[in-house]
């Protein structure tokens, strides 16, 4: 590469540019591609998490693949498990019960992720080498450690972890969380969620079945998060979606 920029500068100065700026605008070009090249092997990383995740949600019968009721079934065992007090509905505390053990899990399956050495805390590296992002400001990530170490042990413990966290907007992603998301749910406004009402409402599962065969191959999900802007996928829960409603 430094050969790459000597040879534009040597041209520059026979074409009578300015050799400083010419060889100033190919360093700069070459950082673009570079940064351009590690957002992508980024966002396809992101894309093949989200990917493993969701089969093995989803994925019942492990075919490599997912059918609505496939996803229908989860959403079933769900509604029950959060109908915690047998009613057939669920009220806006277990749907914020469910969506707080969720979070729960999914933060717990994180941090066994970064935990590396497994000995059930994160140190500052662990940390830095799990982030989908290149450290690019150490100064910056010591003090995002610092936030989450809140007994300054040096560590990063689970509690810690969950804590920091932020649960992403509810189950399957609800933008708004809590009420918001109960009323999307709520389509007859009654006041509750019935299981029908639970069950049915998958309207990622549209958006990702891109050929409408009611079938979702592990193409379509790849194609479409490598294709979608930043933020969107949401829907899935992060990290590595957890559901189809919105």
């Amino acid at each position: 590469m430094k050969n790459i920029a000597t040879l534009s500068a040597a041209i520059a100065l026979i074409l009578g540019v300015n050799s400083h700026a010419f060889a100033a605008d190919a360093t700069a070009t070459t950082a673009t591609t570079t940064t351009t090249t590690t957002a992508t092997a980024a966002a396809t990383a992101r894309a093949q998490t989200m990917l493993a995740s969701l089969l093995k949600r989803f994925d019942l019968n492990s075919d490599g693949q997912i059918t609505l009721d496939e996803v229908q079934a989860v959403r079933d065992a769900t509604f029950t498990k959060a109908d915690t007090n047998s009613d057939a509905y669920l009220s806006t505390d277990e749907l914020t019960a469910l969506h707080t053990a969720e979070h729960q899990a999914r933060a717990a399956e994180m941090f066994a992720k970064l935990d590396t050495d497994a000995d059930s805390k994160l140190s500052a590296a662990e940390l830095a080498a799990g982030s989908p992002h290149p450290v690019v400001d150490a100064t910056r990530e010591q003090a995002h450690f610092t936030a989450l170490d809140t007994d300054a042990d040096g560590f990063v413990s689970l509690a810690e972890f969950q804590a920091a966290v932020p649960p992403q907007g509810g189950h399957g992603g609800h933008r708004g969380g809590g009420q918001g998301q109960f009323n999307q749910l709520d389509t007859d406004k009654d006041g509750k969620i019935s299981r029908t009402e639970f069950v049915s409402n998958v309207p990622l599962f549209d958006k990702f079945d891109t050929n409408s065969d009611g079938i979702i191959t592990a193409d379509e999900i790849t194609t479409k998060l490598t294709q979608a802007p930043t933020g969107e996928g949401k829907g899935f829960g992060r990290p590595a979606g957890r559901g189809f409603a919105r």
